[in-house]
């Protein structure tokens, strides 16, 4: 992972299906424990775009979304993340991509709870 302004990252997830799909992120604005904006497209296995049809999913996905992640400090230990996306039309998609996020953030959320049991 390649976190700076220019940079990017190749984040992969595996479908329920057993399926892998890869996403380039690259990030245009940082700003440290405050924001982060980068744009995801769909690529394959070593990074190269490609139209989200050639990934294997529906192409009037669209090829770039941009993600604006904004860290707001709670107290102690405590972040409050919020996720904007941008790119996608209202319905299903759009839906489904929000699903999709907030198991993530549900899952991250979990995360300190997980650690501290265990240690």
């Amino acid at each position: 992972m390649d976190v700076r302004e220019g940079g990017s990252s190749l984040v992969s997830m595996r479908d329920p299906e057993g399926r892998d799909h890869h996403n380039l992120w690259t990030y245009e604005r940082i700003e440290p424990e405050r924001r982060i904006e980068f744009v995801s497209s769909f690529a394959d296995a070593d990074g190269n775009r490609m139209p989200p049809a050639e990934a294997g999913l529906p192409p009037f996905l669209p090829q770039d979304v941009r993600h604006i992640v904004t860290l707001e400090p709670l107290g102690p230990a405590r972040t409050r993340v919020t996720v904007v996306e941008q790119g996608y039309e209202p319905g299903p998609v759009r839906d489904m991509s929000e699903s999709g996020q907030r198991r993530v953030l549900d899952r991250m959320a979990a995360l300190p709870a997980a650690e501290s049991d265990a240690g």
